[in-house]
C-alpha cells in the first residue's frame, strides 16, 4: 500500500511514531494516547485502524523503512558503476546521520524479543514483491555488477 492509499489519519499516526522514535522515546513504553495526541487525533480513532499499539508501531516503522529503501533503490538505479553506487550510499548515510540513531534503534527493535519486533519480522517475511527493504537495495547493487546473492 502506498502513501496515497493510506488514510490521512494513519499517515499522521505513522508520523507521530517516527517523531517519537527520533526524539528518543522508548516505543515499548509509549502509550496509544501519547501517539494519538502527537498525531492530532483521538485515542479511540487509533483502534479504527489498528488492533493494538504494537501493530501500529510495527507498521509505522516498517512503512518508514520501506520508504527509505525505495528511495535509495531508485537513486542507485540511476548510477552507472559500483563506485558511484557505493558513493551514493555513503553520501546518503552521511546526510541522514542525524536520523541514523533512529535507523539503528529501528534495527534494535526488530532484533529484540518484543511484540513489536515479532510483528515487524513477520511483515518483512510476508512483504509484497514491490516492497523494497535493505536486502533488496544490496541485491540491486550486487546484481547490477554481475554478481549473485
Amino acid at each position: 500500500m502506498n502513501d496515497k492509499e493510506l488514510a490521512p489519519k494513519v499517515m499522521a499516526l505513522y508520523g507521530a511514531v517516527i517523531a517519537l522514535l527520533r526524539e528518543g522515546a522508548d516505543l515499548n513504553n509509549v502509550t496509544v494516547a501519547e501517539i494519538a495526541t502527537r498525531a492530532g487525533i483521538g485515542k479511540g480513532t487509533v483502534y479504527e485502524y489498528f488492533s493494538n499499539k504494537e501493530e501500529m508501531i510495527a507498521q509505522a516503522l516498517f512503512h518508514e523503512l520501506k520508504a527509505d529503501c525505495q528511495q535509495m533503490y531508485g537513486l542507485i538505479s540511476r548510477e552507472k558503476d559500483l563506485y558511484e553506487k557505493m558513493n551514493l550510499v555513503l553520501i546518503r548515510m552521511e546526510e541522514k546521520m542525524a536520523e541514523m540513531n533512529c535507523f539503528v534503534r529501528t534495527m534494535q527493535i526488530m532484533l529484540d524479543n518484543s511484540v513489536i519486533s515479532s510483528r515487524m519480522r513477520e511483515m518483512a517475511e510476508n512483504k509484497k514483491e514491490e516492497d523494497i527493504l535493505v536486502t533488496d537495495v544490496i541485491r540491486k547493487i550486487i546484481d547490477d555488477e554481475g554478481g549473485t546473492v
